[in-house]
């Protein structure tokens, strides 16, 4: 069965948000003291970004679903750190990311329910 725009979308936005994190994540790492909360986080971010290229290319919806907010609530809360930290692009950038997220997989859930049975 062919997947829908929708699907692609959502797939595409959650591995670039998984794939972005992880970058990040590494960048720190790299340029970093080597700390404990930077090793920490890239240890997550990179899981995450493999379990979102692999349900992506598995073509899993179930994996979508459960990803895409999960990641679309870790940038929401990246944002508000930004925000705390009174740093515009690292407020902007996140919360960027999250809507797209949010509103991907919504538009997913919302053609799926479409669909008839």
């Amino acid at each position: 069965m062919k997947k829908p725009l929708a699907w692609y979308v959502c797939a595409v936005v959650t591995c670039a948000n998984a794939v972005t994190s992880l970058a990040f994540s590494l960048v720190l790492l790299a340029h970093g003291r080597g700390e404990a909360g930077d090793l920490y986080s890239a240890a997550r971010t990179f899981c995450l970004a493999i379990a979102a290229i692999l349900g992506a290319g598995a073509a899993s919806l179930d994996v979508l679903f459960v990803l895409s907010p999960l990641l679309g609530a870790i940038q929401a809360c990246d944002a508000i750190v930004g925000w705390l930290l009174h740093d515009i692009v690292k407020t902007i950038g996140p919360a960027v990311f999250s809507a797209l997220t949010f509103a991907s997989v919504i538009w997913l859930a919302r053609h799926k329910r479409a669909e008839p049975d």
